[in-house]
């Protein structure tokens, strides 16, 4: 399995616990979304090096060559390529592709031991929408960079993806969002968030990396009102839907078999 699918697993589930009356396993704290950043440079490649960043995309790549150039200083970061020319390569090492185009041959979608990223157009008809999820693709990529900040319209568009694909979702945004944003998203079934390396030293991708990790605490069931309370999204990676009614307890369910009311 690819490493990237992988982790996309690990962060949709909980930690198991041990069974018996032993100690209970030390938790992990794992933010709900991956943090994935586009790689274009040598510059951009040893800033991820010494990050937390949980995987890099190497951008508008053209040879072998220079992916091994940046992916040596990359230093163990799981790392994916996106090809300027989708040509189907297995760039050694490389965990993932990224196909930026939806007129990319089928042909080359499959690249052996590599999952496959496509990037789609949010504003795409709701007919074609309907039949994404049957594209033998792993995960799907938008991107919300024409403006600065998260809008009710972007939020929209992702809803609308989000309903139909069961599909890893990943957002590529213009700068990093906030907290709340981060939430929103995260309610959203999003699973990553790419981002660009322009004008981000290593203090501000760790503390951006901390904030996604406050996602882990931040979360609505803490508050003890059950009809906000969310519930796993059948088929959706990470999604959750809200819960539209009351919940019912099992007293309530005896009162009525019995006539009370």
């Amino acid at each position: 399995m690819s490493k990237l699918l992988d982790s996309f697993d690990q962060i949709s589930q909980n930690s198991p616990q041990p069974i018996g009356f032993g100690r209970k396993a030390e938790s992990i704290k794992k933010s709900p979304l991956l943090l994935i950043a586009n790689v274009a440079t040598d510059s951009d490649a040893l800033l991820v090096s010494k990050s937390p960043i949980d995987a890099a995309i190497l951008v508008d790549v053209t040879t072998k060559s220079q992916v091994a150039k940046l992916s040596k200083k990359l230093e163990g970061t799981l790392w994916g390529v996106m090809p300027k020319v989708p040509k189907g390569e297995n760039f050694k090492g490389s965990d993932f592709q990224v196909f930026n185009s939806a007129l990319t041959p089928v042909s080359v979608l499959k690249v052996e031991d590599q999952s496959s990223i496509l990037k789609i157009d949010p504003e795409m008809e709701d007919s074609t929408l309907r039949i994404i999820e049957d594209i033998p693709i792993d995960c799907f990529m938008i991107s919300l960079c024409e403006n600065e900040d998260l809008r009710l319209t972007d939020l929209i568009q992702i809803s609308r993806v989000r309903s139909v694909t069961g599909k890893w979702l990943l957002v590529h945004l213009k700068r990093f969002p906030g907290k709340t944003e981060l939430e929103m998203l995260r309610d959203l079934g999003v699973n990553a968030i790419v981002i660009d390396l322009d004008n981000l030293d290593l203090k501000q991708l760790k503390s951006n990396y901390d904030l996604m990790l406050s996602l882990a605490e931040s979360t609505s069931m803490k508050r003890n009102d059950k009809r906000n309370a969310k519930i796993p999204a059948l088929g959706i990676p990470g999604g959750v839907a809200a819960s539209s009614e009351p919940l019912t307890t099992p007293e309530e369910l005896d009162d009525e078999d019995d006539g009370y009311y």
